[in-house]
């Protein structure tokens, strides 16, 4: 490895490190950190930038951001995994799964996994080539995690939900996730789904499924399915498909306690 101290400057033009290894950045050395120091992303939207993604999540050190270049596109066929203290944003920039990959984009795997966030990105779950996709996938037996931001982010074609938490049921669960000012379209069973998740907030997103083109479009907005504690949903707008199931439903509270649900505008479209 690397070490870096800095001062440090990224010129755009030149990969730093080669695909298998990785930079270890002194505090302050740098507050961007990019994928393309790793390997250039040669034809956006069909070079596969997964490994130089992940080696800048894994290279940047806590308080630092991994830029993608605005309005780009970047391929990826595995699921990217995220570090405490890192944030994850570009400007506008679309992250789009490979047609052949039916796995999550994002995901928090790990205990302990905290004070970060993912924001202005859009990510793209390929549609009908997925069944299990998730925008951002925070797993099972994910525990001690807080302080979790998504905002600004557009979630579209995903074969599963946009957003999923999934905390521990009976331990540290996962506390303080804000999932605010997103857009989420042409989802296949959820927009945002929660679980043993607590002081939450879910607030100002779009929500339209109207014109999902999947085989059978049959999806919640947002769900806090169960042991969701002191959480709040608001002001957010749910378009629902008019192929959706009476079996599904605009905003959703499943023995979850002290949840507020208020502001919310639900168009169920003959559904």
């Amino acid at each position: 490895a690397l070490t870096i101290n800095g001062p440090f400057r990224y010129d755009g033009d030149y990969a730093a490190f080669d695909s298998t290894s990785y930079g270890t950045f002194g505090a302050g050395a740098v507050d961007k950190i990019y994928p393309e120091l790793w390997g250039a992303n040669t034809t956006p939207g069909t070079t596969d930038m997964t490994t130089e993604i992940q080696a800048a999540l894994d290279s940047a050190p806590t308080g630092s951001v991994v830029f993608l270049a605005s309005n780009a596109t970047y391929i990826i066929s595995a699921p990217l995994t995220m570090a405490t203290g890192v944030s994850f944003s570009g400007n506008l920039a679309t992250i789009k799964l490979a047609a052949s990959t039916d796995d999550h984009m994002v995901e928090f795997d790990t205990a302990n996994t905290s004070d970060m966030s993912i924001t202005n990105l859009i990510f793209d779950g390929n549609g009908a080539n997925q069944t299990n996709t998730a925008g951002v996938n925070i797993i099972e037996f994910t525990k001690n995690s807080q302080r979790i931001k998504m905002m600004g982010n557009t979630f579209k074609n995903a074969g599963y939900t946009g957003i999923r938490t999934t905390g521990t049921s009976g331990s540290a669960q996962l506390d303080h996730i804000v999932i605010t000012d997103n857009i989420f379209l042409d989802y296949y069973l959820g927009g945002v789904t929660l679980r043993d998740t607590d002081h939450f907030t879910v607030s100002n997103n779009i929500f339209d499924n109207t014109t999902n083109d999947q085989s059978a479009p049959q999806a919640n907005g947002v769900v806090a399915q169960v042991r969701c504690e002191y959480g709040t949903i608001a002001n957010n707008v749910i378009k629902m498909s008019a192929a959706t199931s009476v079996s599904n439903v605009g905003i959703g509270v499943n023995t979850s306690t002290n949840i507020s649900v208020t502001g919310n505008a639900i168009d169920c479209n003959g559904g």
